[in-house]
């Protein structure tokens, strides 16, 4: 079982405090819900979202981040508590800001993910998200200053799938970045 853990919990301070997960695609999909769409299709379950106080999540299991204000390792932290004895042998963490990747990324990803991996979707020559992370590699997370800090620590471990997907690497940080999406 691969799970998805969905990052909601930024405080999208870049685009002035809006809430990304309801961001408007131009089909009129949510942000949101287009990520879940797509973990869904890819083979994805359970599907879990990560929030802010406060913050309502439609459609996937929601867990809510007490401290935000830590960044985003925190998240990952409390999305992966949330899936503890459950019988996932990996997560993708996904940023909702990513919300463009296909499913058949996804399935790719979910493909390659095993307990003791790392999953990294590549796109000419660099990394996007979602990033699958192994359950061996979970412990490491919740003690580590970064995602990306455990990703470099044992280069051995971490698969490079190749995808023809702008959307691994198109996020929206910024209100010019929505133009893009």
């Amino acid at each position: 079982m691969i799970a998805a853990v969905i990052l909601c919990a930024g405080a999208g301070a870049r685009l002035g405090g809006v809430d990304k997960a309801a961001l408007r695609l131009p089909d009129g999909r949510t942000f949101l819900a287009a990520v879940v769409a797509a973990a869904r299709a890819g083979g994805c379950a359970p599907i879990v979202g990560v929030a802010r106080p406060g913050q309502v999540l439609p459609g996937v299991e929601l867990v809510c981040n007490p401290t935000p204000e830590r960044g985003m390792i925190s998240s990952i932290v409390v999305g992966l508590a949330a899936l503890a004895g459950r019988g996932v042998a990996a997560a993708l963490v996904w940023p909702v800001d990513h919300p463009r990747v296909l499913p058949d990324t996804v399935a790719a990803l979910v493909a390659a993910a095993r307990p003791g991996r790392i999953v990294v979707p590549v796109i000419a020559g660099r990394g996007g998200h979602p990033t699958a992370f192994g359950a061996d590699v979970w412990p490491e997370l919740a003690a580590a200053a970064s995602a990306r800090a455990v990703v470099a620590a044992d280069p051995g471990r971490v698969v490079r799938v190749a995808v023809a997907d702008p959307g691994v690497r198109r996020d929206v940080d910024t209100p010019d970045d929505l133009a893009g999406v």
